[in-house]
Protein backbone atom coordinates (compact mmCIF):
# COMPACT_ATOMS: atom_id res chain seq x y z
CA UNK A 1 0.00 0.00 0.00
CA UNK A 2 1.38 3.77 -1.04
CA UNK A 3 -0.65 6.14 0.96
CA UNK A 4 -1.54 9.49 -0.67
CA UNK A 5 -0.92 13.21 0.78
CA UNK A 6 -3.53 14.94 2.06
CA UNK A 7 -4.87 17.73 0.06
CA UNK A 8 -4.08 20.83 1.07
CA UNK A 9 -2.87 24.75 -0.07
CA UNK A 10 0.52 25.34 -1.17
CA UNK A 11 1.85 29.13 -0.17
CA UNK A 12 4.14 29.36 -3.08
CA UNK A 13 1.34 28.65 -5.12
CA UNK A 14 -1.58 31.63 -4.15
CA UNK A 15 -2.38 34.01 -7.05
CA UNK A 16 -0.77 31.78 -9.56
CA UNK A 17 -3.75 31.13 -12.24
CA UNK A 18 -2.20 28.03 -13.24
CA UNK A 19 -2.21 26.31 -10.55
CA UNK A 20 -5.00 24.49 -8.37
CA UNK A 21 -6.09 26.02 -4.99
CA UNK A 22 -5.80 22.54 -3.20
CA UNK A 23 -3.64 19.82 -4.34
CA UNK A 24 -2.10 16.67 -2.96
CA UNK A 25 0.77 17.34 -0.79
CA UNK A 26 2.65 16.08 2.68
CA UNK A 27 4.00 19.83 3.57
CA UNK A 28 3.44 23.41 2.97
CA UNK A 29 6.38 25.11 1.13
CA UNK A 30 6.62 28.78 0.86
CA UNK A 31 7.97 29.73 -2.09
CA UNK A 32 9.81 28.17 -5.15
CA UNK A 33 11.86 26.67 -6.25
CA UNK A 34 11.12 23.95 -3.19
CA UNK A 35 14.91 23.92 -1.29
CA UNK A 36 15.95 23.48 1.97
CA UNK A 37 15.72 26.55 4.34
CA UNK A 38 16.58 27.30 7.89
CA UNK A 39 14.45 29.49 8.48
CA UNK A 40 11.36 27.54 7.60
CA UNK A 41 12.14 25.43 10.90
CA UNK A 42 11.43 28.82 12.91
CA UNK A 43 7.90 29.14 11.18
CA UNK A 44 5.12 27.74 13.48
CA UNK A 45 2.89 26.85 10.10
CA UNK A 46 5.92 25.06 8.68
CA UNK A 47 6.56 22.96 11.04
CA UNK A 48 2.50 21.98 12.10
CA UNK A 49 2.41 21.10 8.76
CA UNK A 50 4.84 18.48 8.88
CA UNK A 51 3.40 17.42 12.48
CA UNK A 52 0.09 16.52 10.66
CA UNK A 53 1.83 14.67 8.16
CA UNK A 54 3.97 12.35 10.46
CA UNK A 55 0.51 11.85 12.32
CA UNK A 56 -1.14 10.73 9.09
CA UNK A 57 1.51 8.41 8.38
CA UNK A 58 1.86 7.50 12.44
CA UNK A 59 -2.02 6.10 11.80
CA UNK A 60 -1.26 4.12 8.15
CA UNK A 61 2.00 2.58 9.90
CA UNK A 62 -0.32 1.84 12.65
CA UNK A 63 -3.05 0.40 10.76
CA UNK A 64 -0.34 -2.15 9.16
CA UNK A 65 0.26 -3.38 12.14
CA UNK A 66 -2.81 -3.96 13.74
CA UNK A 67 -3.22 -5.87 10.62
CA UNK A 68 -0.45 -8.40 11.44
CA UNK A 69 2.24 -6.67 9.88
CA UNK A 70 5.31 -6.55 11.63
CA UNK A 71 6.91 -2.75 12.71
CA UNK A 72 10.17 -4.84 11.30
CA UNK A 73 8.50 -6.13 7.84
CA UNK A 74 7.49 -2.03 7.36
CA UNK A 75 9.92 -0.18 5.11
CA UNK A 76 8.55 3.78 4.32
CA UNK A 77 9.59 5.77 1.79
CA UNK A 78 8.48 8.05 -1.12
CA UNK A 79 10.12 10.52 -3.77
CA UNK A 80 9.66 14.44 -3.59
CA UNK A 81 7.82 15.21 -0.23
CA UNK A 82 7.08 11.81 -0.11
CA UNK A 83 10.53 11.35 1.15
CA UNK A 84 10.91 14.41 3.05
CA UNK A 85 8.66 13.21 5.38
CA UNK A 86 9.32 9.59 5.18
CA UNK A 87 12.41 10.43 6.92
CA UNK A 88 10.66 12.86 9.38
CA UNK A 89 8.36 9.72 10.07
CA UNK A 90 10.84 7.27 10.15
CA UNK A 91 13.95 8.93 11.93
CA UNK A 92 11.83 11.32 14.09
CA UNK A 93 10.80 10.63 17.93
CA UNK A 94 8.40 12.69 20.38
CA UNK A 95 9.19 16.20 18.63
CA UNK A 96 6.80 15.36 15.58
CA UNK A 97 3.87 13.77 17.82
CA UNK A 98 1.49 14.58 20.31
CA UNK A 99 2.78 11.11 22.03
CA UNK A 100 5.18 9.95 23.94
CA UNK A 101 5.88 7.58 21.28
CA UNK A 102 9.45 7.95 20.25
CA UNK A 103 9.44 6.57 16.95
CA UNK A 104 9.07 2.96 15.13
CA UNK A 105 11.78 0.69 14.41
CA UNK A 106 10.75 0.13 11.08
CA UNK A 107 12.99 -2.56 8.49
CA UNK A 108 14.16 0.43 6.34
CA UNK A 109 13.17 4.25 5.25
CA UNK A 110 13.63 5.43 1.38
CA UNK A 111 14.01 8.79 0.37
CA UNK A 112 14.13 9.16 -3.36
CA UNK A 113 14.79 13.07 -4.70
CA UNK A 114 14.00 13.87 -1.13
CA UNK A 115 15.86 15.69 1.85
CA UNK A 116 16.04 16.64 5.68
CA UNK A 117 13.28 19.10 6.26
CA UNK A 118 14.40 20.94 9.59
CA UNK A 119 17.64 19.13 9.89
CA UNK A 120 19.20 21.22 12.22
CA UNK A 121 16.32 20.14 15.25
CA UNK A 122 16.88 16.84 13.62
CA UNK A 123 20.44 16.42 13.52
CA UNK A 124 20.29 18.00 17.39
CA UNK A 125 17.58 15.64 18.40
CA UNK A 126 19.79 12.42 17.05
CA UNK A 127 23.16 13.47 18.83
CA UNK A 128 20.77 14.15 22.27
CA UNK A 129 20.45 10.48 22.60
Amino acid sequence: MFPSAPERTITAWKGDPRRQNLTRGWLDYLCEPLIYSKEYEDIPEYVDGIKQSVKHLDAFIQSEIDSGIPEGRIALGGFSQGGAISLITGLGGSQWRDVTKDGWRLGGVVCLGGWLPVREKMVRAIFRQ
